[in-house]
């Protein structure tokens, strides 16, 4: 019963979170788009530590003072509620009685505690604010990048290790029960993704192709229009396979 109640209550925050989370991001990016400078300082994010002080100088003579101090206070709120939903995401995995039992005694118990993750994931969004507030309150320290280098680094390894403790959790989850459809799946879509695969060949070898990927990476709607594109594209190699088998 308790248990029942703790996952109904736990479902309930990830709706509100995620509702956060959703808001945030959007406010984040209206934020770059009325920061954004030039290419070498697209973000307030910049991380050209090598350049410090200049960095902050173009930021201070083109007035984004204001979007500057905006984007690394949300920054705060942002990352704890992206924290929060792969920390509750891991754990209701994770965390769980059948596997308390299955990993007692082990080496490796510690996985199935929750104050492990506890741990690891406020770990992560400490120095992720440490970051934000160096960003914030180190602007005229002549030690700053220093630090802020030593925290970034610190935090992107955290970060990787939530990554990589989402990633098992995906693929524990969703990828080992599903294989024999993933199986059917790749089989039957082979002829698509060989097609694919080579035009991705080709278009890494052409002269201009890697100034086409970037273009493409660099843009939201790009993305989009190419997703679709290769989504119709797989479609017609799909018809193209049934005839041939007909």
């Amino acid at each position: 019963m308790f248990q029942t109640i703790n996952i109904a209550i736990t479902q309930l925050l990830n709706k509100y979170v995620l509702t956060i989370f959703i808001c945030l991001s959007l406010i984040m990016v209206v934020i770059n788009h009325f920061f954004y400078i030039d290419d070498f300082i697209p973000a307030a994010q910049f991380a050209h530590f090598d350049l410090w002080q200049y960095s902050l100088k173009v930021i201070q003579d083109e007035g984004k003072n204001i979007w500057y101090n905006l984007y690394f206070l949300i920054d705060v709120l942002w990352a704890a509620s992206v924290l929060i939903l792969v920390f509750n995401m891991v754990t209701s995995y994770l965390v769980t009685e059948q596997k308390k039992k299955y990993y007692t005694y082990t080496f490796i118990s510690f996985i199935t505690n929750k104050t492990t993750y506890v741990l690891i994931f406020t770990a992560t969004w400490v120095f992720d604010a440490m970051e934000n507030l160096g960003y914030l309150f180190c602007q005229d320290e002549v030690h700053a990048p220093k630090y802020l280098e030593i925290v970034v680094n610190i935090k992107l390894g955290f970060y990787a290790l939530c990554l990589v403790l989402w990633l098992l959790v995906l693929y524990k989850k969703y990828v080992v029960p599903n294989s024999k459809n993933f199986k059917i799946f790749t089989k039957s879509a082979s002829i698509s993704l060989l097609f694919l695969i080579v035009i991705a060949a080709l278009l890494t070898q052409m002269e201009q192709g890697s100034s086409l990927v970037i273009a493409l990476l660099s843009s939201p709607v790009n993305m989009f229009v190419v997703g679709m594109m290769l989504v119709i594209l797989s479609i017609i190699f799909h018809i193209i396979r049934f005839i041939f088998i007909l």
